[in-house]
């Protein structure tokens, strides 16, 4: 496990009885211009040259913006080699925003992923170009076929002099970290929300439409925006508590990388479209 600069995260499934299923982790890369992580289903092979690899999360230059890529190829490095079904997907975008009240105030963050069709799944989306990624079409309000989401804005609590959000015992300690994902239209539906329960440990609920790996690149981001600060995290753990009923196959499928390979070809499984009812990211 890397304690340096560029930490190690895991995702486990959390069943009764303590009990912890691996299902994710993700380091960030070296010598990578931005915060570049790679995502993979084994916790030793981390590489992306290994068949483990299932999608990275990379920063803009200031670290204010965030793409969830799957393992697909690059369109522009692979253009005229690959075709459309071997380009990357861009699973999800996330936007940190500067607050009205500077760096102590409470940070804005947009989240925007590919639509659902009525069917309940995931429409691709393969840009060819930048201008056609999550954040561009984003940017210029081109968001047919594409679900904007944001953070919920906590409010001041003047006994704690505070901004204070009602995670509903979920989260234990105060972080600027903490937030809880909405859409406009239904704001008491949480989409997500992401917080801190002791000093290396965050805990996640994801709902639909989100699934495991977005809300993991989600969680990841928080800890590479550079403003506030960010606290140097030097390992971190990262746990979803997601209904048994709602993955029966994913707890069975084998303790090495092949193993798990078939078992979730050979039972239909797909972790990029793990979108339950109830699901828990601790850090």
């Amino acid at each position: 496990m890397d304690r340096g600069l560029f930490p190690t995260y895991y995702m486990y499934l959390e069943k009764e009885e303590n009990q912890k299923i691996f299902l994710l982790a993700a380091r960030k890369r070296k010598k990578s211009k931005t915060a570049n992580y790679l995502i993979s289903i084994d916790p030793v092979d981390l590489s992306r040259e290994g068949e483990s690899y299932v999608g990275k999360l990379r920063s803009n230059l200031m670290g204010t913006k965030f793409t969830v890529y799957d393992r697909g190829i690059c369109p522009i490095k692979g253009r005229g080699l690959v075709g459309a079904a071997h380009t990357r997907q861009e699973l999800a975008a996330i936007s940190y925003e500067t607050n009205v009240l500077g760096f102590k105030g409470p940070r804005k963050m947009s989240v925007i992923i590919p639509g659902m069709t009525l069917n309940h799944k995931q429409i691709p989306h393969q840009p060819r170009n930048n201008h056609d990624s999550l954040l561009s079409r984003w940017q210029n309000k081109t968001m047919e076929n594409l679900i904007e989401l944001h953070n919920k804005a906590p409010v001041w609590n003047s006994d704690t002099q505070s901004y204070v959000l009602n995670f509903r015992g979920r989260v234990t300690q105060a972080s600027v970290k903490n937030f809880q994902i909405v859409h406009k239209n239904d704001p008491d539906y949480i989409v997500m929300q992401f917080g801190r329960v002791a000093d290396d440990v965050f805990t996640l609920d994801y709902k639909y439409p989100l699934c495991a790996v977005q809300a993991f690149g989600i969680g990841l981001s928080s800890f590479d925006t550079d403003w506030p600060a960010p606290i140097l995290v030097r390992v971190a753990v990262i746990t979803f508590l997601i209904n048994y009923e709602c993955l029966p196959q994913l707890y069975h499928y084998g303790s090495t990388s092949a193993e798990r390979h078939t078992h979730l070809q050979a039972s239909g499984a797909n972790i990029l479209s793990l979108s339950r009812e109830m699901a828990v990211l601790t850090i």
